[in-house]
């Protein structure tokens, strides 16, 4: 059954697929696949490429969220 266009997304048997979701799905795919899905060589090769980086890296702490008081 081929799939149709929805505002940019394929509709096939009723699964709504992304092409850009695709596209990260596939780079992910191909990246597993050359270190035979050894979840410990991928993120080793992923820290080697996050050193090489040259833009600082940031991680930010979380957000919250303040509940009101009150009736609902």
């Amino acid at each position: 059954m081929p799939g149709y266009m929805l505002t940019g997304r394929i509709v096939r048997r009723g699964i709504m697929l992304d092409p850009i979701v695709e596209e990260v799905r596939e780079a992910r795919r191909k990246h597993a696949e050359k270190f035979n899905y050894d979840l410990h060589l991928i993120c080793k090769d992923l820290k080697e490429k996050e050193k090489k980086y040259s833009h600082s890296l940031k991680s930010l702490p979380p957000k919250y969220i303040m509940r009101t008081t009150g009736s609902r």
